[in-house]
């Protein structure tokens, strides 16, 4: 019987640089299009910032990704930084969308998945 693999702490911060690496491996292989893998990035280099860059992967919860999606909704869109974001009333629109939302939601979700397929979080050359 092969002996369970070691299970390794990782930060969040260091898991989104791998991740970040992974999403580029694919974009040079053609499986995904470089503005998808720029706005996971983004998204994911966020959601570090929110919850702790030096926190471990493992340690982060479900209250934790929630209390993040609630910060982005209410910050304002650092998306719009040339012009503002502005609402069908021609009013400003604080946050981000549902979409947006939803996207960012993935993102992180991504992440997770990635990490417990058995990321070896060793650098890409």
């Amino acid at each position: 019987m092969a002996a369970p693999r070691e299970l390794r702490r990782v930060e969040v911060g260091a898991a989104v640089r791998e991740y970040a690496d992974v999403l580029a491996l694919r974009v040079a292989m053609g499986a995904l299009a470089a503005s998808s893998a720029a706005a996971y990035v983004r998204d994911v280099e966020e959601f570090a910032r929110l919850v702790g860059a030096a926190v471990v992967l493992d340690d982060v919860e479900a209250s934790d990704v929630e209390l993040a999606v609630v910060r982005i909704a209410n910050a304002p869109d650092a998306r719009y930084s040339r012009r503002r974001k502005l609402g069908a009333d021609g009013e400003d629109v604080p946050g981000r969308g549902l979409h947006a939302r939803a996207r960012w939601l993935a993102s992180v979700r991504g992440l997770f998945r990635w990490a417990i397929q058995g990321a070896t979080y060793a650098r890409i050359p």
